[in-house]
């Protein structure tokens, strides 16, 4: 990750469109107004990707998260609050059926949660343990704009 700040949070967005994340992008910074919120870069595509889920990562690239500090899970369940109210947002206005899954990382690319939304009323299904099993994923490296 390049030259990333103690107070922002970095929107990695698999195969969303970055206008497709402006409203969660707003909704991050409304629950966390001092911190800026970025786009990662698109990552370079090797092999097939495909999942019927609908994917967004989030990274917290800060020291705090990884220290077990006490602001750090609290910004954290903050996020994943709105990120499910985004996704089912999304679902009521263009239905679907591919459910949504947001994770959320640390700077050491370790999951601190991860939720699967299936639809618009579901309870969100919280897969942190089993991600957790899962390798790091690496960091992104942050969009110029």
């Amino acid at each position: 990750m390049t030259t990333e700040q103690p107070d922002e949070v970095i929107l990695e967005p698999g195969a969303w469109r970055r206008d497709q994340l402006d409203e969660l992008a707003q909704s991050i910074r409304g629950v966390a107004p001092g911190f800026a919120v970025r786009f990662a870069a698109p990552r370079e595509q090797r092999g097939y990707s495909v999942t019927w889920w609908e994917v967004v990562h989030i990274w917290l690239p800060w020291a705090a998260i990884a220290a077990g500090g006490v602001v750090g899970p609290a910004i954290a369940k903050k996020i994943v609050d709105v990120a499910i109210e985004w996704a089912r947002t999304r679902f009521a206005r263009k239905p679907n059926k591919r459910p949504k899954y947001v994770a959320i990382y640390g700077p050491d690319g370790k999951v601190i949660q991860s939720v699967l939304i299936r639809d618009e009323t579901a309870e969100p299904e919280d897969r942190t343990a089993a991600d957790a099993a899962d390798p790091r994923r690496h960091p992104p490296s942050l969009s110029e704009d």
